[in-house]
């Protein structure tokens, strides 16, 4: 799998470097966003908590190249919404 250094910031985008510091993906997730969790799987995929501005949470599945997946929006209401993204 190699060695990996990611990272997230409070402008909603999570980025991938390889062992030498060079960045090998970016993905903005969102405006007035942040980041605040991260998790790898086995095969690479990455989950980002992320948290909107006056907006409920989303949970962000990425593969591992920085594509989205699908996202899962937390809100506090009683429905929560899969957004699979073809």
């Amino acid at each position: 799998m190699g060695h990996r250094h990611i990272s997230a910031a409070s402008t909603g985008f999570v980025s991938k470097y390889d062992r030498h510091g060079q960045q090998l993906w970016s993905t903005q997730l969102g405006s007035h966003a942040w980041a605040d969790a991260l998790a790898l799987d086995a095969g690479g995929d990455m989950y980002v908590t992320l948290h909107h501005s006056g907006a409920a949470t989303r949970l962000v599945k990425l593969s591992a190249c920085g594509a989205e997946v699908w996202n899962l929006e937390l809100n506090s209401g009683e429905h929560q919404t899969l957004n699979p993204k073809p």
